[in-house]
């Protein structure tokens, strides 16, 4: 069975980079012979500059643009009210996956996400959530990017997700409003789509956290637009958003009750290998390489 990667790109950052390059080394921590990537990008300009900069370190990987199969066009112009270009990217997983029979395929949010792991622990993680999925039938299984800060709400998010393929999504997703309830007037993205599925339905859709995880979520100005963004840590039944509650002073973004219906895995994670690729991310190497780890 090959390790399908899609990783979605559309912003032309800084942090584009670094994050892509993250998780290439990820990725590379696979079996080469039977892993492969492919990047959903429509910016010629951006390909060009990832091809410069990033070292793909034998990944096999290629470029493929959004879809423009007429059905998706259709149910995102319906249905779709914000963002439809990510809707698109999100179902061009879909189509490309059921043209190559590809049994499972990871979607990703690649050019603004994170996990605060060594390129290994983060493989370790993904390969926990693809053994709980396959052990208890999950279909779709994201991360919790925005369950739990959601509150009542509790949106689902395709931002890092699992997929079993064993099921025809397109005739599930585009078809779901013709044949089922309809949605609420103020559902209008792809991820609200799939929640309401997920509510109206028996597919078995989930999301996950892990304990001791930190996680960022990058946007293009954490004070300007600091409640888009996040930077996040689960732990002890608690997720908690620093940069809000100790920036801005809002009280109500520490200690947040993890949403009941995720599931917890554990993986062993540290608070140490959490700081220390934190630290990694944000200067040279090799002036890491002279830190002792008692300051850590």
């Amino acid at each position: 069975m090959k390790n399908v990667f899609y990783l979605k790109v559309n912003r032309y950052e800084g942090y584009t980079i670094r994050n892509i390059y993250k998780w290439i080394k990820v990725i590379a921590c696979y079996d080469y012979v039977d892993t492969c990537a492919y990047i959903i990008c429509d910016d010629e300009k951006l390909k060009k500059w990832i091809d410069e900069v990033v070292d793909f370190e034998g990944v096999h990987y290629e470029y493929i643009c959004s879809t423009d199969d007429e059905r998706i066009l259709q149910f995102t112009d319906k249905y779709i009210g914000r963002i439809p270009g990510a809707a698109i990217a999100h179902l061009t997983t879909f189509v490309h996956a059921q043209e190559h029979h590809f049994d499972y395929f990871w979607n990703i949010d690649a050019d603004d996400t994170r996990f605060c792991l060594s390129p290994q622990r983060n493989a370790e993680l993904l390969q926990e959530v693809e053994r709980y999925q396959k052990d208890n039938g999950i279909k779709l299984f994201s991360l919790d990017m925005w369950t739990t800060r959601s509150r009542k709400e509790h949106v689902w998010s395709f931002g890092i997700t699992y997929v079993d393929n064993s099921i025809n999504w397109l005739d599930i997703i585009c078809d779901f409003g013709n044949n089922r309830l309809s949605p609420p007037k103020h559902m209008c993205s792809i991820d609200g789509w799939i929640r309401h599925i997920k509510k109206n339905s028996d597919i078995n859709i989930q999301g996950y956290y892990f304990e001791n995880l930190r996680f960022i979520h990058y946007t293009n100005d954490f004070f300007f637009r600091a409640n888009l963004g996040e930077f996040v840590h689960w732990k002890n039944g608690y997720m908690d958003m620093p940069i809000l509650s100790a920036c801005f002073g809002l009280e109500n973004t520490k200690a947040i009750p993890i949403a009941e219906e995720l599931i917890k895995l554990d993986i062993g994670i540290t608070d140490f290998e959490t700081t220390k690729d934190m630290v990694m991310s944000s200067i040279d190497p090799v002036a890491l390489m002279q830190l002792d780890d008692s300051i850590m």
